[in-house]
């Protein structure tokens, strides 16, 4: 649509009709009888007079006014708030007449609108005094043990058989597992269900061998394995068990009891989360069994999660060990005859050692006792072997060979292709053995000449002979049937004999048997069988 110009709006503007509002306008509408009358009749309007004076005197009155009504209003509520009466002597104050009501305090206010913030939910359980009337109040117990219980598992058990929630914080060996046990019992006899969580896998396979031995029907969840999940006592860990109540598993219907062992891991950094979001999202139904050992503030905790439970949790606690029966114990040991049992022995040992010269008579220990003490197994044989100088006349290689009888104790059925020199060797140190068995057989020791003999084998000369000469592992793995993994661990072991011998040779002054130590430690310390490795470091 195109613009008007300035002189196209003036024209319009000039043949338009001018309108009179006033006098122009119809009073009637058309078609109807009666219409609106327009005439102005001229009305006065008369200008408001304000009195400033009355205004600042009513505006002082109002201001005056309100604080004597809050004064009334205050005195007013404190009259019937508390109504004190005067006296002269607080004798005659007659608190006694005064009631409860009469006085109300901002505590007693904060008691009845809360009554669940005062109430007491750990409940902590008498462990001094016996329970004599345990049968009676049990008469048909839902499991039995071969032993007494103590007072604190009678208690709890008492519990448990009330269906109530209990928390036994005791040191280890003290007897929590059997508070688990009747409660997997009883739930077996109630047809339900119990779970059993641990914090660690290794720990549930533990506790489910130990628990299928004695009920049978356990079954085990864990990350990696399940095993009879449709069992009425179930062992997992405590991420499994939160991610049934996520699921909403038909599980959680069934279930009677939850028994977590080593609670205390709720105070974990990492895995704590998981313990307390299972201990809020169990159902009411369902009652809980705490095991721990090491829970420092074991009654705050309790009372906290009675607290979000809204039911009570009944407190064991063992403070110390039974320091006075272990004590017992061990007087009515030292007093039995199965304390004495080895005491012959023992003298019949040191009988050998006095027939060797290792000690005297008065029990001081001679040269050949230190030697021994620097050595950690076979000590008779290696001393003797040392004192008749069996190990100077052979090379190096030759001395790691012949001392790998000490450290191999299989048989094989390859027989080992090994040196003059070294068949002399084996011969000396029979006799050697020979000797010594015989000599404790004559002391009273109950072990033939032959049995002793029988502990060294020489299946490994061979290879111990080529080894220390320089061969390839894959060359000396085909002289011998003997497994790779038993030849690495033998020649290992066979390093510190060597360094054992060494430093006897040092005590008796041989300070070239020590060097030739040395150089046989040198000669087997190769390759892979001294490589770092996480199966044998």
């Amino acid at each position: 649509m195109e613009e008007l110009t300035l002189e196209q709006i003036k024209k319009n503007s000039e043949l338009e009709e001018e309108i009179d509002f006033e006098n122009d306008l119809l009073k009637v509408p058309p078609g109807f009888k009666a219409g609106m009358d327009f005439t102005n009749k001229d009305a006065k309007v008369a200008k408001p007079e304000v009195n400033l004076m009355s205004l600042l005197s009513t505006l002082d009155e109002i201001s005056n006014l309100q604080p004597d009504t809050e004064e009334k209003e205050g005195d007013k509520q404190t009259e019937e708030a508390v109504k004190l009466p005067r006296t002269n002597s607080l004798e005659d104050l007659g608190v006694k007449d005064a009631t409860p009501s009469s006085i109300p305090s901002e505590a007693g206010n904060k008691d009845k609108q809360n009554p669940e913030e005062k109430k007491k939910w750990a409940i902590p359980v008498d462990i001094t005094s016996p329970c004599q009337d345990f049968y009676k109040l049990i008469p048909n117990p839902a499991f039995k043990w071969p032993f007494e219980l103590d007072t604190f598992q009678k208690q709890a058990v008492l519990k448990l058989e009330a269906h109530e929630s209990v928390f036994v914080a005791a040191h280890t060996s003290a007897g929590k597992t059997v508070v688990a046990e009747y409660a997997i019992a009883l739930s077996q006899k109630h047809m339900t269900r119990t779970i059993y969580t641990s914090p660690i896998k290794a720990l549930s396979n533990q506790k489910f061998r130990d628990f299928k031995t004695t009920f049978g029907d356990v079954g085990l969840l864990t990350g990696d394995v399940q095993l009879s999940p449709e069992s009425s006592c179930l062992i997992m860990t405590t991420e499994i068990l939160r991610s049934m109540l996520y699921n909403g598993s038909e599980v959680i219907r069934d279930l009677e009891w939850v028994i977590f062992d080593e609670v205390h891991y709720i105070n974990d950094a990492d895995r704590g989360v998981v313990w307390e979001e299972v201990l809020i999202m169990l159902p009411d139904h369902v009652s809980i069994i705490l095991l721990s050992a090491t829970v420092p503030n074991a009654l705050e905790f309790s009372e906290w999660i009675g607290r979000i439970k809204k039911r009570h949790i009944y407190f064991a606690r063992i403070r110390a060990r039974m320091s006075v029966q272990e004590e017992l114990d061990r007087l009515l040991f030292l007093v039995s005859d199965q304390s004495l049992t080895l005491l012959p022995e023992y003298h019949q040992r040191i009988q050998v050692l006095q027939s060797l010269q290792y000690v005297d008579g008065s029990g001081a220990v001679q040269l050949k006792g230190r030697v021994a003490c620097q050595i950690s197994s076979h000590e008779l044989l290696l001393t003797e072997l040392l004192f008749e100088n069996v190990l100077s006349p052979l090379a190096p290689e030759e001395s790691a060979a012949l001392l790998s009888c000490l450290v191999f104790t299989q048989n094989t059925q390859v027989e080992p292709h090994i040196t003059s020199t070294l068949k002399e060797g084996i011969d000396r140190v029979l006799s050697v053995a020979q000797r010594i068995g015989e000599l404790q057989r004559d002391c009273g020791i109950p072990q033939t000449a032959e049995e002793f003999i029988a502990q060294f084998k020489f299946g490994l000369t061979e290879v111990v002979y080529c080894w220390a000469r320089g061969m390839p592992f894959a060359e000396i793995a085909l002289l011998t049937d003997v497994q790779e993994g038993t030849v690495v661990r033998c020649i290992q072991r066979l390093d510190e004999v060597l360094k054992e011998v060494r430093q006897a040779a040092r005590i008796v002054g041989d300070s070239v048997l020590g060097s030739k130590m040395e150089q046989a430690s040198l000669s087997i310390r190769r390759d892979i069988v001294f490589t770092a490795s996480l199966y044998t470091h």
